[in-house]
C-alpha cells in the first residue's frame, strides 16, 4: 500500500515531479477490490489507525470489474489487490512512499 507526492512536494523534498496515475481494469476475479484512499477522518485519526496497526479498518477498499476506470491522483493512498490486471499510466517518477506491506519483512526487518 503506498502514496507518492504531488509535484511541489516532490520536487522540494526528492528533486523530481510526483507521480499521479490511472488505471483501467481489463480482468478482475470476482470480489477483487483495490485500495483507494482511507477511511480515516483527519490526520490525527490517521495516526492513530497507523500507530494501532488498525489496518483494515484504515484502508477504503472499491469492489472492481473489467471496464472500470480509476484516476489516481497524486496524494491518494492505493494498493492492487489480488486477482487484477489493469493498465496504468502514469507520470513519470520514481518517489513512492510505502505506508504498508501486509507484514512482509526482508533481512533489515
Amino acid at each position: 500500500v503506498q502514496v507518492h507526492p504531488d509535484n511541489a512536494y516532490a520536487q522540494k523534498y526528492e528533486g523530481e515531479y510526483g507521480k499521479t496515475e490511472c488505471w483501467y481494469i481489463l480482468d478482475a476475479q470476482e470480489d477483487a477490490e483495490i485500495i483507494y484512499g482511507v477511511n480515516a477522518k483527519n490526520q490525527t485519526e490517521l495516526n492513530d489507525m497507523i500507530d494501532q496497526q488498525q489496518f483494515d479498518e484504515l484502508f477504503h477498499k472499491v469492489k472492481v470489474k473489467a471496464g472500470d476506470f480509476f484516476y489516481v491522483p497524486a496524494g491518494t493512498v492505493h494498493a492492487i489487490g489480488e486477482g487484477i490486471l489493469i493498465l496504468e499510466t502514469q507520470q513519470s517518477s520514481d518517489t513512492t512512499y510505502r505506508i504498508y506491506d501486509y507484514e512482509r519483512t526482508d533481512t533489515n526487518g
